[in-house]
């Protein structure tokens, strides 16, 4: 029952604590053998892994985008960081940018954010604000 080629079907496709319960079973009906503690390591870890890796959807990359179009529209404006730190939009987006620039090249393994797609966001909302500036200057907002 405790077979490597049964752990997709029988841990990952169900709910954890039915994995779980299946662990202690074989555990209880085995004892302390070091194949059987291997094996529940093992099947734990792929369930974790699993589940774990599941990717999710934001948007991360259009606030991005728009705070990029807002720097570009409106660099002058001055922003109020922890409400008492006066900083020029303009500088804000610069200081952004280049912190996910940096933590986009560090390569966390542990961090689970797409640098990448921020990057993107504001290159997005950069080109976007140009092209529509460009074919369009007096309605553009």
């Amino acid at each position: 029952m405790f077979v490597r080629d049964h752990i997709p079907y029988q841990y990952l496709n169900a709910d954890y604590a039915m994995a779980v319960e299946n662990i202690k079973s074989n555990w209880y009906a085995h004892g302390d053998s070091p194949m059987i503690i291997e094996q529940a390591r093992q099947a734990i870890d792929e369930y974790i892994r699993f589940k774990t890796n599941i990717p999710t959807v934001g948007a991360s990359g259009a606030v991005y985008g728009v705070l990029m179009a807002f720097g570009i529209l409106f660099p002058n404006t001055l922003i109020y960081l922890y409400f008492f730190i006066p900083l020029k939009a303009k500088y804000l987006v610069l200081i952004i940018g280049g912190i996910e620039l940096y933590s986009a090249w560090q390569s966390n393994p542990t961090d689970n954010v797409a640098h990448f797609a921020h990057l993107g966001g504001m290159l997005f909302g950069y080109l976007l604000l140009r092209y529509w500036q460009k074919n369009n200057r007096s309605q553009l907002f």
